[in-house]
């Protein structure tokens, strides 16, 4: 694997691979007494890349003691060479903060997690096997088509299941009251950890918070209803 020296060199060869695509929210907004950057992107496309490279790394070059980045997925990926063939985007992000000098934390908590799954299966009629699913519709929206297989074989054998019974429990997961549920406490619980990780870093004034446009709720309330 390929070491960079800069960021750069780094913004260089993830550029080359990330298709336009349009869909950007970007925002400053005080939560706590501290500035967030929010960095809301369609996942595997460069206008988040573009945008951080051009006008946040200059900010964070004239004093990184002071910036933290969230990041959504950022352990996501274990193996860099499929990370940067399969998500570019997501690869320049989980470098950036060593280019940087920054420190960096996970922007939102997986929904699969026991304490997410409690919460919704108490207040709802889904069960684990549904909540995994709609995960897994998730999933295959901030990967791209090349990975859908992938993505569909892997909640399958986590299940115990076939790929035929998994692609079954869509239709009632996807359903529109069940999505705005299952993001809503998402979001939730995403409020709920950057707090706490604001409280672990006092010292960090400026948040770089880059995640799905669907997660913008979880960073500011002027974002409710989107997702």
């Amino acid at each position: 694997m390929k070491k960079f020296r800069n960021e750069q060199d780094l913004y260089d060869e993830v550029s080359q691979r990330l298709e336009e695509n349009f869909h950007l929210t970007t925002d400053f907004v005080l939560f706590n007494r501290r500035n967030l950057c929010l960095v809301g992107e369609e996942h595997t496309t460069r206008e988040a890349v573009d945008y951080v490279h051009e006008h946040i790394v200059p900010l964070i070059q004239e004093n990184p003691p002071i910036w933290l980045l969230l990041r959504e997925g950022l352990h996501a990926y274990r193996n860099p060479k499929e990370m940067l063939n399969l998500v570019p985007d997501h690869f320049y992000f989980v470098h950036l903060p060593r280019m940087m000098g920054i420190p960096a934390n996970d922007a939102i908590q997986t929904i699969t997690t026991k304490e997410i799954k409690d919460y919704i299966m108490q207040h709802s009629a889904l069960n684990e096997e549904e909540i995994d699913a709609w995960y897994l519709t998730c999933s295959i929206v901030m990967n791209p088509p090349e990975a859908y297989e992938q993505v569909f074989q892997g909640v399958a054998k986590k299940l115990g299941r076939t790929k035929g019974y998994v692609e079954g429990l869509l239709p009632q997961t996807n359903r529109r009251d069940v999505h705005e549920l299952l993001m809503t406490t998402w979001n939730q619980f995403g409020r709920k950890k950057l707090i706490e990780i604001l409280e672990q870093h006092p010292q960090k004034r400026n948040i770089l918070v880059s995640c799905g446009i669907a997660h913008l709720p979880a960073f500011s309330d002027k974002y409710q209803g989107i997702g």
